[in-house]
């Protein structure tokens, strides 16, 4: 089956190149790094979640890393948006996240799947593995 180029901002889940697992990897890495350095650079801490702030950087950078294990898993989709694994019904929420800032986008659907591909002319095939990993059809 012949498919698109996958613009650069999106992430092309059929490539298994070992240049574009390493790009994968370093993409589902992206939100726990950020967060840290934002713990080790800019004092980030979040008290009511991870209790009292530690007085050395490695329990702080360990107990956020430990911490943020056990959140959502994320998918990325385009550039540094990702897609929250639930483990529910629900639908999943559309995150941008940037080391520690994160904005809600809201709830995945049709239209921000439709616009992103229409916008960028991508074929469908590349966002059937992660909907397929966050609806547990695999």
């Amino acid at each position: 089956m012949a498919t698109l180029p996958v613009p650069a901002p999106f992430y092309d889940w059929i490539d298994s190149s070992q240049r574009n697992k390493t790009y994968m990897k370093n993409a589902l890495n992206w939100p726990l790094e950020g967060t840290l350095f934002n713990v080790e650079h800019n004092g980030f801490w979040l008290p009511k979640q991870w209790g009292t702030n530690p007085k050395t950087m490695i329990e702080c950078l360990t107990i956020a890393k430990k911490n943020i294990k056990h959140m959502p898993k994320l998918v990325p989709t385009y550039s540094h948006r990702y897609l929250a694994n639930t483990n529910s019904d629900q639908l999943s929420p559309v995150l941008s996240i940037y080391q520690a800032d994160i904005i809600y986008y809201g709830k995945i659907c049709g239209i921000i799947l439709l616009l992103n591909l229409t916008l960028n002319l991508i074929n469908i095939s590349i966002y059937l593995v992660p909907l397929l990993f966050l609806f547990g059809q695999t």
